[in-house]
């Protein structure tokens, strides 16, 4: 284990550490800001001897409010947005915010001894990995994965598009050239040690605050009033259809399936209005709509209400071969809110977590769902202490995937540039 770094008041102010974090999603995405961003101001709060540039790419201009400024500023973290337009053309683009992103992360960190790059998400390989070969002294990629082959397998890219092949490109050069890389799932690490690469390899699921997500026993009783499912074993999913997930008519498939299995399953769905649309119009909804409620998206404050009204959490992804690279940020939620989650085999280290912790129930896949089997793994969760389910689930959130294991990770990965760089 790398020593913590020292204390500010002992350190000299010359071997601060520059930190650029870059992410190709907005600052109010929620994988911005429920996520790395928190990450960030976490780390920061530790004091470990450091200034941040947040970078972000926006596909529309904003103003921070005064109280979120206030507090980047006071953490030492400078946000510069990169603005887009979806309707324009996309290379040129590209190559512009490029241009940009270096231009700022050199004049940001040139005069640090220091200098660390931190990209989220495997989108930002190409950002880092240019980055670092030029005027950075190390990269560290955050949550890598392969990004191509999700969207090839779906359908989303061809094997032939422009598109598969730059990002395949990259994220081949991510592995090349980064320092150190943070596994999603266990299979990532396989992935990589099957590619030429230098990085040193830490595996962590996507975590999340499991504190704030911890079920509200009063919030239950209340939620579940309001909707009318006291009585109900509620399945709860929060999320997109379509693309590298089920679509709307799949999920409206395992729906029918899973309400044939026992009549008390009531079906709580959170998702945007176009799959609301089209999960109405499927032949099926009209029987079964007293057992569905659809809501639009709610903000990520309130999403704890919903979860603790909730007896299940669904991840509604398809088991095709790419998805074991996946680490769902739903699952972390579940399992902090004490949810045994309904998960396909073959889905990250999620699917087998939840079967040798049992605290999820395994199934083939979902519009294919074994009826009889699945009756019986909810007789068999309704027969466990509802106080123990979830403690299990509770537990497993705490040990595998809260915020604090990730902060603790990124702390020893970019602290130790100082060793590293003391020993060239």
């Amino acid at each position: 284990m790398i020593p913590r770094a020292a204390p500010p008041e002992t350190r000299d102010p010359k071997d601060r550490i520059a930190i650029v974090v870059l992410c190709c999603h907005g600052i109010e995405d929620p994988l911005v800001a429920t996520l790395i961003l928190d990450y960030t101001l976490r780390l920061q709060q530790r004091e470990i001897g450091a200034d941040v540039l947040l970078i972000t790419e926006e596909p529309r201009r904003l103003t921070l409010s005064a109280d979120r400024c206030a507090e980047l500023e006071r953490l030492g973290i400078r946000w510069s947005p990169l603005w887009y337009d979806l309707s324009g053309a996309q290379f040129y683009q590209k190559f512009r915010n490029l241009v940009l992103l270096a231009w700022r992360a050199w004049s940001f960190a040139r005069g640090y001894r220091h200098r660390v790059v931190l990209g989220f998400l495997s989108m930002t390989g190409a950002y880092g990995s240019i980055l670092r070969t030029l005027w950075f002294h190390r990269f560290i990629a955050m949550n890598f994965e392969p990004h191509s082959l999700f969207m090839k397998e779906m359908g989303v890219w061809g094997p032939r598009s422009l598109k598969y092949r730059v990002i395949r490109f990259f994220e081949r050069r991510t592995m090349a050239v980064a320092d150190a890389l943070i596994a999603p799932a266990s299979a990532v690490i396989d992935h990589v040690r099957s590619h030429p690469h230098r990085c040193s390899i830490h595996l962590q699921g996507v975590t999340i605050d499991v504190r704030k997500s911890l079920r509200d026993p009063e919030m239950r009783r209340s939620m579940r009033a309001q909707l009318g499912i006291e009585k109900a074993t509620v399945l709860f999913y929060v999320g997109k259809f379509g693309g590298i997930y089920y679509s709307a008519e799949q999920y409206m498939e395992f729906i029918t399936r899973s309400c044939s299995a026992d009549p008390r399953v009531h079906h709580l769905l959170i998702t945007f209005p176009d799959q609301i649309a089209r999960i109405r119009e499927h032949a099926g909804f009209a029987e079964l709509q007293h057992r569905i409620t659809l809501l639009e998206p709610v903000p990520p404050a309130r999403l704890s209400d919903f979860l603790s009204a909730a007896d299940l959490g669904v991840i509604a992804v398809p088991p095709t071969p790419s998805q074991v690279f996946r680490s769902p940020v739903k699952t972390a939620h579940y399992w902090a809110a004490g949810l045994p989650i309904i998960v396909p085999e073959g889905i990250s280290d999620d699917w087998a977590i939840a079967r040798d912790r049992d605290i999820g129930i395994v199934v083939k896949g979902l519009p294919e769902l074994d009826v009889d089997a699945f009756r019986r793994e909810l007789d068999r969760y309704g027969a466990v202490p509802p106080q123990e389910l979830t403690e299990r689930c509770v537990r497993a959130a705490m040990e595998l995937r809260d915020t604090s294991l990730m902060v603790d990770l990124m702390e020893e990965l970019v602290t130790s540039v100082r060793r590293d760089r003391r020993g060239l």
